[in-house]
């Protein structure tokens, strides 16, 4: 079982709802495993056209359609035994802190002591990253600009600035300089470097450049900080002319690029339902009788948080009802277990099934009486409601 990353609890749900349809769903969730879980030895594979994979050859046309070369390689957080036993973990000096409250005195001029300022920029022109060096006597020594692919977010940013900031101390540095100060707004690659957990390789890079000479602290963005300023000012600049860095490509790029593929073909798939000319004309679909729109399913259920998993395996038909288990061939009969009087399908289950009356009062005002279609309609509309309905029978659980 290969491991997928961490997504929305809405998108973790629709997916095993099937509300996409089947095949898209089985290679999108390659797509999630291949990029970030234990696949990437694959790499190979995708590269050469993957003729023998139809998921790998889904993966591999939906990156060149992004317009992503696939010589790189995909980010990935280092797992445990590719790092020193805990124990032998080289120790940093991280001073993390607020834009309230940090220790604005690590940055103060003082003998023997330089500061390195960087930051990551991604704006419409790109995603840049830079640093600026300053001696003991806070004079500007040292600086380097550096564009990453358009694709890259601020979080690769922040930390290539701060290794290209480390590596510029051990291999050029500065005369009567011992220890050098990184002075980075990254927060949140600080606070990964910090507790050496869930690295990214790239942040992994950071701390294998930093030495016994190095230390880091959280200066707080656009403060009035010299340095920081500085390295603000040459990060947008290395958006256009800095000097190219390849990255590897980061988990939110692919999930997007998935996402927006899923939501196109879904569209698609949509429009044909909706004017009668795809599989069945849509009597089928029990989620088109539960929302009006595409953009409805949208906002109320993938972005939004009411209901749960099992509401969403309702709304797709594609749930532990007699019907539906009996179209798969999970069991011989589709007729209802509890009162036997017709197919238990989804419309039986809410509307008339006489073992779940008590349950069903708190929802009666919902049910327009000869109308499947309008009910279903109002209790999308009541989702929390719908819910407790789910939750109260147990059905689905089952």
């Amino acid at each position: 079982m290969t491991r997928c990353f961490k997504t929305t609890k809405a998108e973790v749900a629709l997916a095993l709802a099937g509300l996409t349809p089947v095949d898209l769903v089985a290679k999108e969730l390659v797509v999630l495993q291949y990029y970030h879980g234990i696949l990437r030895g694959r790499m190979e594979e995708l590269r050469d056209g993957c003729a023998w994979s139809p998921h790998l050859a889904f993966v591999r046309q939906l990156m060149l359609e992004a317009g992503v070369e696939l010589g790189g390689s995909f980010e990935r957080r280092l797992v445990d035994w590719e790092l020193p036993y805990p124990p032998e973990r080289k120790p940093l000096d991280i001073t993390l802190g607020r834009k309230e409250e940090w220790a604005e005195e690590l940055i103060q001029p003082r003998p023997g002591v330089g500061v390195v300022y960087t930051d990551g920029s991604k704006k419409e022109s790109g995603v840049g990253a830079a640093f600026v060096a300053q001696d003991p006597e806070g004079q500007n020594v040292g600086q380097g600009l550096f564009k990453l692919p358009d694709y890259c977010s601020n979080y690769q940013a922040e930390a290539v600035a701060q290794r290209e900031g480390v590596i510029w101390t051990k291999e050029v540095g500065h005369p009567g300089v011992q220890n050098w100060v990184i002075a980075s707004d990254g927060g949140a690659v600080l606070a990964s470097m910090k507790g050496q957990r869930r690295m990214t390789s790239l942040v992994g890079e950071v701390v294998r450049e930093a030495g016994e000479g190095h230390s880091f602290v959280y200066v707080p963005g656009h403060r009035g900080h010299a340095g920081n300023e500085m390295a603000d000012a040459l990060a947008k600049e290395a958006t256009v002319s800095g000097r190219r860095v390849e990255v590897e490509i980061p988990r939110a790029y692919t999930r997007r690029q998935c996402r927006d593929r899923s939501w196109q073909l879904w569209s698609q798939e949509w429009e044909a339902l909706e004017d009668g000319t795809g599989m069945d004309g849509g009597g089928a679909k029990v989620y088109l009788q539960f929302m009006p729109t595409l953009g409805c399913l949208r906002d109320k259920v993938w972005r939004g948080k009411a209901g749960g998993r099992r509401v969403l395996q309702l709304l797709s038909g594609h749930c532990n009802v007699g019907g539906y288990l009996a179209s798969v061939k999970k069991q011989e009969s589709g007729s209802c277990g509890y009162c036997g009087l017709e197919e238990e399908d989804v419309h039986h289950y809410l509307l008339r099934c006489p073992r779940w009356y008590m349950q069903r009062l708190e929802m009666d005002d919902l049910i327009v009486r000869g109308d499947p279609r309008s009910s279903l309609g109002n209790m999308f509309r009541e989702l929390e409601r719908l819910a407790r309905y789910v939750k109260r029978t147990g059905r689905l659980d089952f």
